[in-house]
């Protein structure tokens, strides 16, 4: 038997009952919902009465007013936290709770999310904010030199727009990402965002973002993530105050690492699901003895911009991208890097075109492979150790089966939890 406590709550209504032009039973239910309860029943009833109506047999017999009954179960202490926020709501209407026990139940969801994580407890709290009025040379220094891809705007505590990799490239006609520009010297990034000194933060911020409630369910973020292609997303509180952020980080290292139990002990989930099952069999490549303007014009060619060296057989032998590029290259090859980089559309230049390099003498040789029967779970961790987007996947011969993604990881996972 269970050592925790249960209990079951009865919320009486009538289905005449409205709050704030909704059904109150709808209103019950959302929040409930929104702030993490297992789950709820609503019963309609067909007739009754209560001690608003006069106990005449007509009344049965004549009254519209169907009575309804919200039935939950959930944990004592979830019960006792969510249950006054329903004051406002319910006001006089006859609620009733008892301890229960429990025979057989599922009061969490299954799979990496289960448990009583929220989105509350994974948000980061410790993170750089502006105003709208802040300068906007300042908040883009700021988003580099912490290596924030989001930056939030706040007014008066409420979050009044965000500042993203994405606006600020969008928006500002960068000549080079945002991602480039956090491995370039300050005097580099300096050199690029001087220009955008007479321009304010509300120039360039999106002024409509998409919000997470703090007591929401993980799998809530990462859907909304994924919908509006956000890396990361702002947490807002019950007052729809400024809380945080949650990023696909944050949700990736709870699904794969959890506390558990009431002394702490950190436990791990295993699921069925492996790499091959969601790998990308489609990957970039280019040969380990390319030279290295063809690899630059691969790399300019590719979303990624990252590529898989292979060798003959296929057998992966490294990987490169255009921030390894920035980083290992030096001299005239690293300044026509950089010009040809922030060229629209990009071409190589005489730095690049003259060099005499070729991929096998830069590539990042110290890589992690995965093997297609590795858990999901396993390579989550191993990518988050690494601080990867992606990783190759190779057979047993080690010739290149495709990638696996932290995307393709989260995707995986909210399957898992359904």
């Amino acid at each position: 038997m269970s050592e925790r406590t249960y209990q079951r709550v009865r919320i009486y209504l009538s289905e005449n009952d409205y709050w704030d032009n909704q059904p109150l039973h709808v209103a019950v239910l959302k929040v409930l919902q929104r702030e993490g309860a297992t789950g709820a029943t609503v019963f309609a009833g067909h007739t009754g009465f209560g001690p608003r109506m006069a106990m005449r047999s007509a009344d049965f017999m004549l009254s519209d007013h169907h009575p309804m009954v919200i039935e939950w179960v959930d944990r004592a202490d979830t019960v006792q936290r969510i249950l006054p926020l329903l004051n406002d709501l319910l006001g006089q209407t006859l609620i009733t709770f008892e301890e229960v026990q429990l025979y057989r139940a599922s009061l969490r969801t299954q799979g990496p999310f289960s448990g009583e994580l929220n989105i509350g407890n994974v948000m980061q709290t410790n993170l750089q904010t502006v105003t709208p009025t802040t300068a906007l040379g300042a908040a883009l220094a700021q988003m580099l030199s912490h290596q924030q891809r989001t930056m939030p705007v706040i007014e008066e505590n409420r979050l009044v727009g965000v500042l993203t990799d994405y606006e600020c490239e969008r928006r500002l006609g960068l000549p080079i990402s945002m991602r480039l520009l956090r491995v370039l010297t300050a005097e580099e990034q300096q050199a690029i965002l001087e220009q955008h000194g007479q321009q304010t933060v509300q120039d360039a911020m999106n002024s409509y973002p998409r919000t997470v409630y703090m007591g929401g369910a993980l799998p809530q973020a990462l859907i909304t993530m994924i919908e509006w292609n956000y890396d990361q997303v702002p947490v807002v509180a019950r007052d729809g105050s400024y809380a945080g952020l949650i990023g696909s980080e944050d949700i990736l290292r709870a699904a794969v690492t959890r506390p558990s139990g009431e002394d702490g002990e950190v436990r791990t989930i295993d699921l069925t699901t492996n790499v091959q099952m969601v790998l990308q069999s489609i990957a970039p490549t280019v040969h380990i003895d390319r030279p290295l303007p063809d690899v630059v014009r691969q790399l300019l060619q590719t979303p990624l911009r990252y590529l898989i060296a292979i060798d003959d057989e296929r057998r992966v032998r490294g990987t490169i991208s255009d921030t390894d590029l920035l980083q290992r290259l030096n001299g005239n090859e690293r300044t026509a890097l950089l010009t040809t980089l922030q060229q629209t559309p990009p071409a190589l230049t005489d730095g690049l075109l003259q060099s005499s390099y070729t991929l096998a003498q830069i590539v990042e040789r110290d890589i992690t492979v995965f093997k297609p029967q590795y858990n999901i779970l396993e390579a989550g961790r191993r990518l988050l150790e690494l601080q990867q987007e992606r990783a190759p996947v190779v057979d047993d011969n080690g010739s290149l089966m495709g990638i696996v993604t932290r995307s393709g990881l989260l995707r995986a996972l909210i399957q898992e939890s359904q």
